[in-house]
């Protein structure tokens, strides 16, 4: 997929690296893209994006942030337009989307969020009359749930809608301060409707939080509508180019018939229908998190692709006894210190990929049981995409600061593409859920499951625990469900004593808990990725991938093992860090290959550090050189200042 390079000017340094990788590169990333078609339908995205200079163009990091809105908009608009000229299949178009907008209005909100929840919300008249119009962006869509004094506790949301049963429509109303819709991605400057959220009235009966279809703006003028405050938030620690907004409402008036109504509904006598489940109307927060869980591999192997490119071309120091030579400096990817940093935040990366496989088949499958009326698989769902949002969340965001550590001064430069990274990627650990209170949601699953005998069934925790071996997958692996069987015991019963504690008053009890509930659901989590790794590993079928893929699986596993080696029974801590050790080593000439894999064109990570060809150096020093302050209208306009601020200095008497 590199096109941006030429192949006789790679960095000798990276070259060498590539001859000695032990697999097959290409074969690993058909692997990691689903088959070779879908490989090819990336190349040709790739391909669309590099040959159009609209498309390309990111260079927005000196731009005002109004410019910065526009030429987003400016590039989403291109890709779509390109979409419907070339006769692009639905993955090359998605594809192409990812490439051009991933951090845009365009697909932040009204492609991942308000389209989606149209599409799995509405009834089918309302979807016959929603969907098309937001799918051919005949409108433009935000949701808008969270608000400027509520987030994660949904439930407690203050906007009112009241049904008026003469007129047959929804007053829509903030009553509050505190009620401000704040934050929805998309709302500020560039939708014109909002699936609302906000608390159900009928005759003075409050029938808990649903979603209406509200427009904001006016098609033609784009004018906010009467009775509607909408704006811009402000700028943020990342996300320069997404009109994060408030939304005020002033009792506006919807049809009866634009309350999302799949699941309930209200007649026009004001007769309400209930949903079959209470927390079914949630289903566009689990289809996010289930996204943010199958990307977040996504933007730790653009971390990890950074850093270990340039680690392996970034020479210092030459070995022990050696003269101070240039030519002998040796590179930093060879010290075990940044190995141990580095190569396991690649195992991650590989991790993530497969649990965030296993999250969307598991996705879907709800999905299909829903059309049934099969709930069953709900509770597990709601579970998993709470808990391994936060596990991968607050993993990759650490791990991508990490490796920004990783390169050293360079890497706290825009040209590096890692501050940009982490600053688009950190708010992933609070929006759709605050991490530790999705994990303490998963407890609840686990507590449950735990009380009615059902938890790990097939995990015999009566038996003494084996003894680890630490070249073995499935004992890996076993290690991991025991210890997760073990804490889900031990929790659960010490729920239970403090309920009786404290006059079985549960909910105090709880409270009093949530600090080994919250680990009870890391250890459970934890379980669920190394199975998910593991199993992936089985599956392969080509030895050169299995056998790097293995080292990658334990070397995960081990690693966050000896991180919590005080949890795991039957454990010799030295038999595991002698293992790590053994592991990094044979991994170190396969690092270049594992991050070449996940095909990243240049275009996307945006790093001087990271590129293909490896000539770090030479695109730091072009790319300082063109940028604002070293322009001729910007050498100006600092003269100028120069002359006017600081020139009159000159001109005083010192007091010495």
């Amino acid at each position: 997929m590199q096109q941006e390079y030429d192949i006789n000017k790679v960095n000798p340094l990276l070259a060498r690296e590539r001859k000695g990788v032990s697999f097959d590169v290409s074969k690993m990333t058909n692997l990691l893209d689903g088959g070779i078609e879908k490989t090819k339908a990336k190349q040709r995205a790739s391909e669309i994006v590099y040959a159009d200079e609209v498309l390309r163009d990111r260079t927005v990091q000196y731009m005002r942030r109004e410019e910065n809105m526009a030429h987003e908009w400016k590039r989403v608009a291109r890709a779509i337009q390109i979409s419907r000229k070339h006769d692009l299949t639905p993955e090359e178009e998605h594809q192409l989307m990812y490439y051009v907008g991933s951090n845009s209005g365009f697909s932040s909100t009204h492609s991942s969020m308000f389209a989606p929840t149209l599409a799995n919300q509405t009834n089918d008249e309302q979807r016959k009359k929603w969907l098309p119009l937001a799918r051919d962006y005949k409108i433009m869509g935000t949701y808008a749930q969270t608000e400027i004094g509520h987030g994660s506790n949904v439930r407690g949301l203050e906007t009112i809608a009241t049904y008026d049963k003469e007129s047959q429509e929804f007053i829509i109303n903030s009553p509050t301060k505190t009620s401000i819709k704040w934050w929805p991605g998309g709302l500020g400057k560039l939708a014109n409707h909002a699936v609302v959220y906000a608390q159900l009235v009928i005759a003075e009966k409050n029938y808990g939080v649903h979603g209406f279809i509200v427009q904001i703006r006016d098609l033609e003028k784009h004018k906010p509508l009467p009775g509607v405050t909408v704006g811009d938030i402000g700028p943020k620690l990342g996300f320069a180019s997404v009109d994060n907004g408030y939304l005020k409402l002033d009792n506006v008036r919807i049809p009866r018939d634009q309350m999302l109504a799949r699941y309930s509904s209200v007649d026009a006598d004001g007769t309400y229908h209930k949903p079959i489940h209470a927390k079914i109307g949630y289903g566009t927060m689990m289809f996010v998190r289930t996204h943010i869980v199958y990307n977040a591999s996504d933007y730790l192997a653009r971390g990890v692709t950074i850093a270990i490119r340039y680690s392996a071309i970034r020479t210092q120091f030459p070995p022990k006894g050696q003269p101070q030579k240039t030519h002998l400096e040796i590179p930093v990817l060879d010290y075990q210190t940044q190995q141990y940093r580095l190569l396991p935040l690649l195992a991650t990366a590989y991790a993530f990929h497969f649990v965030g496989d296993y999250m969307m088949g598991l996705y879907n499958k709800l999905q299909q049981g829903i059309k049934k009326n099969d709930l069953s698989l709900l509770p597990l769902a709601h579970a998993a995409t709470a808990g391994l949002k936060a596990i991968t969340t607050e993993t990759t965001a650490n791990g991508i600061e990490e490796c920004r550590k990783c390169c050293g001064g360079h890497g706290y430069s825009h040209l590096s593409g890692l501050p940009e990274l982490f600053a688009s990627y950190v708010p992933n650990c609070t929006y759709e859920g605050e991490n530790v209170l999705l994990l303490l949601q998963t407890a609840g699953f686990i507590i449950k499951k735990v009380q009615s005998n059902k938890f790990m069934p097939e995990v015999n925790h009566e038996q003494s625990a084996a003894r680890l071996d630490v070249s073995d997958l499935d004992s890996i692996t076993n290690s991991y469900a025991r210890r997760a069987k073990l804490d889900a015991l031990h929790t659960a019963q010490g729920l239970n004593k403090l309920t009786k504690d404290t006059n079985n008053d549960y909910n105090k009890a709880w409270e009093n808990s949530t600090v080994n509930l919250v680990r009870m659901s890391r250890s459970f989590l934890m379980y669920v990725i190394v199975h998910q790794f593991s199993q992936a590993v089985k599956e392969i079928k080509e030895d050169d991938l299995k056998k790097v893929m293995d080292k990658l699986c334990r070397l995960y596993a081990l690693y966050n093992m000896d991180k919590e080696c005080g949890e795991f029974d039957g454990l010799n801590i030295h038999e595991v860090r002698s293992s790590l050790q053994q592991l990094l080593k044979e991994l170190r000439s396969d690092a270049v290959g594992l991050v070449d894999a996940f095909n990243f064109p240049d275009f996307l990570l945006r790093s001087a550090l990271g590129r293909f060809d490896g000539n770090a150096y030479d695109h730091m020093i072009d790319e300082a050189m063109k940028q604002g302050l070293n322009t001729k209208e910007g050498d100006e306009y600092m003269r100028n200042a120069f002359s006017e601020y600081v020139k009159p200095l000159q001109q005083l008497k010192s007091k010495l």
